[in-house]
Formats: C-alpha cells, structure tokens, sequence
C-alpha cells in the first residue's frame, strides 16, 4: 500500500506504509503511522540517497530527506509507543511514537541538549537532529483535562 504523507515537504514522494502489531506492544498501541521508507527520485522511480548531510540534516523530516534508508531503531518501543531511531548515513536520531493517546515527544541532543518535537493523537514523529553523539526520546502524555504528565525518556544512547 503506498500512500503521500502530509509531512512530506518539497516534490511529492511516494511512500510505504508500515504495519504493526497493536498486541505485541502497549494496551492503547494501534498500527504505527504511515512511514516513509524513502524519497522517490520522480526521473529515476529509484530511492534518492539522503538530501542533506552532517548539521544540514537537522530539524529535517528523516524520511522526505531520506534519512531513513538504513536507519534502524536504538531504543525499541516502550509502554508509551515511543522508539529512538538512528540513522548512520546522517548521523541523525528521531523519535517515532504509535499510540492512540495525546502525546508530546521528542529527541533530544546530549551535548548541548537541543530538541526537536512534535505533539499529535495517534502517533507521528520528531524531525531529526544531528546527533553523532549521545541522544535519547522523551514522551509526555496529555490527561485529557489540563496536565501533561512528566517526561519518560529512553536512556542516553551514543
């Protein structure tokens, strides 16, 4: 199933949906949002190799920029449906959330603690930042009336 993703920018890309198991994971989890696996070259009909490289990749989308081929998860997903991504091409990490609840999360830079975010119902993810260092991901969940709870983050990764 190929899908155009609303956080998409630039030309329009063709993208792969991803599945997953709602029983493997936390009691609210639903399938993991639609996910890019790669920007498609329109002249070409191939994968595109990464747009940016090095600190020109941050606070990019991981998948319009291509990022994403050959990233792989560093934190598998917790009870909030939140998984840290690296990719070694870019030197960049994201966060991935799947879940039905109001969250907040995002990624986070160990060496000057910078952040990209995102905030939605239902999943998404962060823009990248360029960590060749240490990162981790961090979610908070909104209670529905006026509280959002303290951030749970992933162990620092490098």
């Amino acid at each position: 199933m190929c899908i155009t993703l609303k956080k998409a920018c630039g030309a329009v890309a063709t993208f792969a949906a991803v599945a997953a198991s709602a029983a493997a994971t936390a009691p609210n989890a639903q399938a993991a949002p639609a996910r890019p696996t790669c920007v498609i070259n329109p002249s070409t009909g191939y994968c595109s190799s990464p747009s940016c490289s090095g600190t020109g990749c941050g606070h990019t989308d991981p998948y319009s920029t291509g990022c994403s081929v050959g990233s792989y998860r560093v934190f598998p997903r917790d009870a909030n449906g939140l998984e840290l991504w690296w990719s070694p091409t870019c030197k960049t990490n994201w966060v991935v959330v799947v879940s039905r609840l109001s969250e907040s999360f995002y990624v986070e830079r160990g060496s000057d603690h910078a952040k990209a975010s995102w905030a939605a119902t239902g999943g998404g993810w962060t823009d990248q930042l360029y960590a060749p260092g240490a990162a981790r991901g961090c979610t908070s969940i909104w209670d529905g009336r006026s509280t959002w709870s303290t951030p749970e983050c992933t162990p620092w990764t490098s």
